[in-house]
């Protein structure tokens, strides 16, 4: 049996087949907000199927170029807001986005995103977009799902915080360097296929470093103490 599943994301509407019944009850969690009925739809800009074993990972690479068509430019990233202000953590796999993200739940605030997110200019400012409305666990090929109360649909970038090393005690630092700056940023965002895309992109990454960009170092003494957290914050606010 086929499962079909439409989503409408930000206008980008898509049309996902799936023959296991698992996977199109993740994929109606994670996609919550954005689900539609296919009956409504007249135009399908994505027909895929998925391999059993399902993971983001997987649908990424797929919708990414539709994405990109509409300057929509998605990161590695996690992102949460704070006084109406949002925050994005950049870095690997393993460098402690979903922990921030997790302490960041604890303490109150709303996330708009745990690994990946969508960047996108608006104006003279860049929003900040969630692409899925659920936690990734560490190995990757599961969720969380979370009260949608707790997500942000969208902020205003305020500041990035590059997720680096492990310390005896959490610090942030100001990277002054515009080339370090640029290096961190082509690290976590997803590029596109073509030249006039990576172009844009670059444009993009531009403007995006008039923001203030933090090195975090994260240590133990952040989990013993969540308030941690906000007094970053409101250091660059």
């Amino acid at each position: 049996m086929v499962y079909t599943l439409c989503f409408d994301i930000y206008g980008i509407k898509l049309k996902v087949r799936t023959q296991n019944f698992a996977i199109s009850e993740i994929l109606k969690k994670i996609f919550l907000p954005f689900h539609i009925n296919c009956s409504s739809l007249i135009h399908y800009d994505l027909d895929h199927c998925f391999d059993p074993k399902f993971s983001v990972a997987e649908i990424i690479p797929v919708i990414n170029p539709l994405f990109c068509k509409k300057e929509f430019w998605i990161f590695h990233s996690a992102a949460v807001t704070y006084k109406g202000k949002g925050f994005v953590f950049m870095g690997r796999s393993g460098a402690g986005k979903t922990t921030l993200t997790k302490i960041s739940l604890k303490l109150g605030l709303k996330i708009i995103g745990d690994d990946l997110i969508l960047l996108k200019k608006c104006d003279k400012e860049v929003k900040i977009l969630p692409m899925f409305f659920a936690l990734q666990k560490k190995d990757k090929s599961s969720f969380d799902i979370i009260s949608l109360k707790n997500f942000c649909k969208k902020a205003y970038l305020s500041a990035i915080f590059v997720l680096s090393g492990i310390t005896d005690r959490s610090s942030i630092e100001l990277i002054k360097k515009k080339s370090v700056r640029k290096k961190e940023i082509y690290k976590n965002i997803l590029w596109g296929l073509d030249e006039a895309i990576v172009k844009k992109q670059l444009s993009f990454i531009e403007g995006l470093l008039l923001y203030p960009i933090y090195y975090f170092y994260s240590g133990k003494d952040i989990l013993d103490n969540p308030q941690m957290l906000i007094q970053f914050f409101e250091k660059v606010i």
